[in-house]
């Protein structure tokens, strides 16, 4: 082999080399991009499921006070 092949071998190499290195980097940013907004979107589902978890316990709180409430009122009623 003379050195024109192997110069011409080493530059085809290093051409294939960058091409992948350029195109995994490509790929990488884009899963990481898709990651991201998945995580932003499952943030999402995650405040809105809190906000109505924070509302029924807020809305059983409040029950169980008129049951208390109703409760008096019943043990005041058979006490007459």
């Amino acid at each position: 082999m003379d050195w024109s092949s192997v110069l011409g071998i080493a530059i085809s190499g290093i051409f294939s080399l960058t091409i992948c290195v350029i195109t995994q980097r490509a790929q990488n940013k884009a899963t990481i991009d898709l990651i991201e907004y998945k995580l932003t979107q499952l943030e999402k589902e995650v405040a809105k499921k809190n906000t109505l978890v924070e509302n029924l316990v807020e809305r059983i709180y409040k029950c169980e006070e008129m049951i208390m409430v109703l409760q008096a009122q019943q043990k005041g009623d058979d006490g007459r």
